[in-house]
């Protein structure tokens, strides 16, 4: 059996990325076939715009969930860089106009933008980080947005002063952090 694991298709529709146990795939997305590794530690992250490139997240240590690395690694996997981020961010996505990857931060669970080349970074999610988490941010077609989950955790937003379930909120938000505002949102009790 293969486990679930994060798929990556590249944008011409033909490449799929996606993890066996620790290590980092690639095959035809059509039929599976051709499948070949790529890295031996990895988990595929976005590919740029022009398919020509893709980022990989790749654990440092085993025992650190925040110690990873973001690699740029070109498309057949013959070459990579790694990317200069803070130890604990995470690319998760590449916006379609390729000027922007959204990241989100494994240590202040804030969303945050940088260029390609991992300069000009900077946060765009404001939240209460004891609190809260946002992550898994996705940009929208035009490159203008982003699109990220909320985690709101129990007894910290109003009719849950007994703690006894999370807020899940899906959110979009400017690229400079203006016109934050929910989309859905979800409220989750625990049974008890």
């Amino acid at each position: 059996t293969v486990p679930l694991s994060p798929v990556r298709v590249s944008p011409d529709g033909r490449t799929m990325l996606f993890m066996r146990e620790k290590e980092l795939w690639k095959c035809d997305a059509a039929t599976g076939n051709r499948a070949e590794r790529v890295l031996e530690n990895g988990s595929p992250a976005a590919w740029s715009p022009d398919g020509k490139t893709f980022f990989a997240v790749v654990s440092k240590r085993e025992s650190d969930y925040q110690a990873i690395e973001n690699w740029k690694v070109s498309a057949n996997g013959g070459n990579h860089s790694v990317l200069a981020l803070p130890d604990a961010d995470v690319v998760e996505d590449w916006s379609p106009d390729g000027q922007w990857l959204a990241v989100t931060s494994r240590n202040d669970g804030q969303v945050y933008v940088a260029k390609p080349d991992g300069s000009g970074r900077r946060r765009v999610t404001d939240t209460d980080t004891n609190s809260s988490r946002n992550d898994h941010p996705r940009f929208s077609p035009d490159s203008r947005r982003v699109v990220y989950h909320r985690q709101i955790f129990p007894g910290d937003f109003p009719g849950d002063e007994g703690g006894r379930g999370t807020q899940f909120s899906l959110r979009t938000i400017n690229l400079d952090g203006t016109g934050d505002r929910e989309i859905l949102g979800e409220r989750k009790v625990d049974s008890t």
